[in-house]
């Protein structure tokens, strides 16, 4: 779906699946040789950095029609250079993930991590890893990062620049993608709604994100 260009929602589900995946590998880090931690790790940023480009102007091409409506049916006509400018860029930067798709670091990447996780690389898991049953070390990881979302957040106030909302936005990602990922360790009453609130409070701070990241362009 992303090397088609089949829809837009191909690429933000894989970058969910890319950072799901970051969130994780840093949890798991310590059950990891060190080599092996560093090198998925700055592999998986690596892959997580080539396809924001792309994303950042599909939210800019399709919050478009909106901004002209703000901006007045009068300044349609004006605005329309910045869309063609905006389709240009996509495509540059489309190509330049794509690029990144078809490389050897890409294609070792997903070798090396499927063997990994099939347990057929004998060097990459620390014996004393994953010792803890999961039922007790899930809730702990969870209020760790919920911790840090209350502490953030917390900090914020009307005039916090708009880094730190962003800040408190990567930290609510990581609380949910936990969340979602233990969510069977838990009844499903107790963290659904749960995930739901943080849901939409991420939906409120990447809306105010991406107004952010289009008045900075």
């Amino acid at each position: 779906g992303v090397r088609h260009d089949l829809d837009i929602e191909f690429l933000h589900d894989y970058r969910v699946a890319i950072r799901r995946t970051r969130v994780l590998l840093k949890e798991a880090g310590s059950m990891l040789t060190a080599p092996h931690f560093r090198r998925f790790r700055d592999d998986f940023a690596w892959l997580g950095t080539m396809t924001s480009p792309v994303r950042d102007l599909d939210v800019h091409l399709q919050e478009y029609p909106h901004y002209v409506a703000w901006a007045g049916e009068q300044s349609a006509e004006a605005l329309a250079p910045l869309r063609s400018l905006l389709r240009e860029q996509r495509g540059m930067a489309r190509r330049d993930l794509l690029a990144a798709l078809a490389s050897p670091r890409y294609r070792n990447l997903k070798s090396a991590w499927r063997r990994l996780l099939d347990n057929d690389d004998d060097g990459g898991w620390l014996e004393s890893g994953g010792n803890r049953p999961v039922a007790e070390l899930a809730p702990e990881l969870i209020d760790v990062r919920r911790r840090k979302v209350i502490k953030r957040g917390g900090r914020l106030d009307a005039d916090s620049p708009d880094e730190d909302f962003h800040a408190l936005r990567k930290q609510c990602k990581r609380l949910r993608y936990l969340m979602e990922c233990f969510g069977s360790q838990f009844e499903r009453e107790a963290i659904r709604p749960q995930i739901r609130a943080l849901k939409r409070l991420q939906d409120n701070l990447g809306e105010y994100q991406d107004l952010c990241v289009h008045i900075g362009e």
